[in-house]
């Protein structure tokens, strides 16, 4: 409610009693009376909202802790290249870090009932922001030749990579499928903090 209503209503119900009472006493009063309730009124408003807003602005600096801690994760995802080993060249595979923070205990394992392969990174446990490492795909202890790269035709496989953010700790995975020509399709990440 406006001030200046506020103000005539309680004008107007200062008079309306001094008509029955006559007496200037009972209007000072029942004027005094309308304001206070007014200005209650008005105050109780304005500490709803306050709690809205703070209940809003808390919302808001969650959220911003939210992003500023996922702006600052790792992710590691697969991808596919050629390998140069200075006399010949393989298909093979790589990890890499697409996030923005830093992945430690790096690991890779496929997911079957009874593993055939196996996955080396050969030293390498982490992974800063950007960087890249080479995966060994064996296959009972040794590297995999063309034959035994038909198999990933006729079976797909599916990896999970599991690897730890430095801070806090927390184990995060991706799950991917590799199949031929080599296709590596995410299938699902767990990045979340």
């Amino acid at each position: 409610m406006k001030p200046l209503i506020a103000i005539g209503l309680a004008v107007a119900i200062g008079f309306s009693f001094f008509c029955i009472t006559e007496d200037w006493n009972v209007v000072a009063l029942m004027f005094t009376a309308t304001l206070v309730a007014w200005y209650s009124h008005e105050t109780y408003r304005l500490n709803i909202n306050m709690q809205e807003a703070n209940h809003i602005s808390g919302k808001v600096r969650n959220e911003m802790i939210m992003a500023n801690k996922i702006s600052l994760a790792p992710g590691i995802v697969m991808e596919h290249g050629i390998v140069d080993h200075g006399v010949e060249k393989q298909k093979g595979f790589f990890l890499k870090n697409v996030g923005k923070g830093s992945a430690i205990n790096i690991r890779i394992e496929e997911e079957a009932e009874d593993p055939v392969f196996n996955f080396e990174l050969r030293g390498i446990n982490t992974l800063g922001s950007g960087e890249r490492a080479q995966v060994w795909i064996r296959k009972l202890g040794n590297n995999l030749d063309d034959r035994e790269w038909n198999e990933i035709e006729l079976r797909p496989l599916t990896v999970v990579i599991s690897f730890d953010r430095i801070k806090e700790h927390k184990q995060l995975t991706t799950r991917l499928r590799i199949s031929p020509p080599p296709v590596i399709e995410i299938l699902e990440t767990n990045w979340s903090l």
